[in-house]
C-alpha cells in the first residue's frame, strides 16, 4: 500500500515481544517514523540504528517517535 503525502497511516498491530503488541493507535497525536532494516547485528544496520539513536532529540523536537522493524527483533524509541 502506498499512501499519499500527508495521509495518516491506517492502524496496524505488530509484535514487539512474543507476548506484547504495538499498535499505530499507541502513538496518536505523534508523528511516527517507520524504519525498516534487515538485521540488528549486521555492521551496516547497527550503524544505521545508532545514527537514529543519536538523532532522537531532533525527531522528538518534531513530536516524532521512531519504530524500527527488522526481521530479527523490534526497536522502539
Amino acid at each position: 500500500m502506498i499512501l499519499e503525502k500527508g495521509t495518516s497511516a491506517p492502524d496496524f498491530e505488530l509484535h514487539s515481544t512474543p507476548d506484547q503488541k504495538l499498535k499505530r493507535s499507541d502513538f496518536l497525536g505523534k508523528n511516527l517514523i517507520l524504519v525498516f532494516y534487515p538485521a540488528d547485528w549486521s555492521p551496516v544496520c547497527g550503524d544505521q540504528v545508532a545514527l537514529y539513536n543519536e538523532m532522537l532529540s531532533i525527531f522528538h523536537k518534531y513530536n516524532a517517535d521512531i519504530v524500527g522493524i527488522s526481521v530479527d527483533s523490534f526497536l522502539v524509541s
